[in-house]
């Protein structure tokens, strides 16, 4: 099962791959903040929550991939 997703909601993350999640592909435009926050504008959400997203699977042995926007 793979999630196409911003990862914004790592404690869901952490629970769907309890679940059976196998894979998961955030999209993401930049790993530089600044860069990062001028394109998304999150509400409620940052750069550290796709990170902790991506540990919660790549720490369970899941695959993880990021798709770069550019």
């Amino acid at each position: 099962i793979n999630l196409n997703t911003n990862g914004s909601l790592p404690k869901v993350v952490s629970r769907l791959a309890d679940a059976g999640l196998d894979a998961i592909r955030i999209s993401m435009n930049s790993a530089r903040r600044a860069c990062f926050e001028r394109y998304y504008r999150p509400d409620g959400y940052g750069l550290d929550d796709l990170l902790q997203s991506a540990r919660e699977m790549s720490g369970r042995g899941r695959y993880v991939c990021l798709n770069w926007l550019v």
